[in-house]
């Protein structure tokens, strides 16, 4: 089956505030689509990953699109950045 291209350079750094995701090398057989080792967009990722589940009639409800075990991620906004931007506030989210 042929992979696909997301993104061909593997090492490029996140821009800021996008967050992105790469498929485990342990968890290739489960998206022989995707290629393994690849950042890329965390939203394009997903759409890839759903679309592959609907082709495959696979019961996936309730669960996350792209789950920790099988993908690798950086970038974005930490949940506290996220928490400030959604709220308005000024100061930082206790922990």
């Amino acid at each position: 089956m042929q992979q696909l291209c997301v993104d061909c350079a593997p090492e490029v750094k996140a821009e800021k505030g996008i967050r992105e995701a790469r498929l485990k090398p342990e968890a290739a057989d489960h998206y022989p689509r995707l290629p393994v080792h690849v950042w890329t967009s965390a939203a394009t990722l997903a759409r890839l990953v759903a679309a592959w589940v609907r082709e495959q009639h696979l019961d996936r409800s309730g669960e996350r699109i792209l789950v920790e075990t099988d993908f690798e991620f950086r970038g974005g906004l930490s949940l506290t950045r996220r928490a400030l931007r959604e709220t308005g506030r000024q100061e930082p989210v206790p922990q």
